[in-house]
């Protein structure tokens, strides 16, 4: 049978995680006695310096964070948007490799920078092909092929054109009969 490894009411596997238990009451004690809750604003910080610095691994340092958690959340001082969510680590009090080596990788060290610039440059590569769209609607209108901008305005200047001409050519033709009428009189 194992030897089990009892702390406050808490059962633990093995004397490693039984000492860290024990090294966070005495640290929740210490940070009882020398915490504010008058002032929720310190608490806040004491909440977010230890969710920072991983001091609480155990469930009896999560138990705690879990008071201060829901004291400030029910502070109307407090927006709770401000109160962080508290980060558990895994089973075996490690964080895993893989999420940590994922987050490294996808988070970037210069991180703003990074982005302005891919956003710059977005930008600038949008205002270019705009301007290249505008430059090739002004050729496609000012062109002599008929296309799907220009069909009707360009059909319509073709028979307008094909008109004057048929005009042209019904009054020199009136003219010609005219001058038969006369030679033949």
């Amino acid at each position: 049978m194992k030897e089990k490894y009892v702390v406050d009411g808490y059962s633990f596997s093995t004397e490693s995680e039984a000492k860290a238990a024990r090294n966070e009451i005495e640290g929740i004690e210490y940070l009882k006695k020398r915490m504010n809750l008058k002032n929720p604003g310190s608490v806040l910080d004491i909440y977010d310096k230890a969710i920072e610095k991983n001091l609480f691994k155990t469930p009896i340092g999560y138990s705690f964070l879990r008071e201060l958690q829901q004291f400030l959340l029910n502070s109307p001082d407090i927006s709770p948007d401000d109160v962080r969510d508290i980060p558990v680590l895994s089973v075996s009090g490690k964080k895993d490799k893989k999420l940590k080596e994922k987050r490294v990788s996808i988070i970037p060290k210069d991180g703003e920078k990074k982005y302005k610039s891919r956003i710059t440059n977005l930008v600038i590569l949008n205002i270019f092909l705009v301007i290249a769209i505008v430059i090739i609607i002004i050729i496609t209108n000012n062109s002599s092929n008929i296309n799907i901008l220009n069909y009707k305005e360009r059909i319509d200047r073709e028979y307008e054109k094909k008109e004057d001409e048929m005009a042209g050519w019904a009054q020199e033709l009136r003219e010609r009969e005219e001058e038969l009428d006369r030679l033949l009189q």
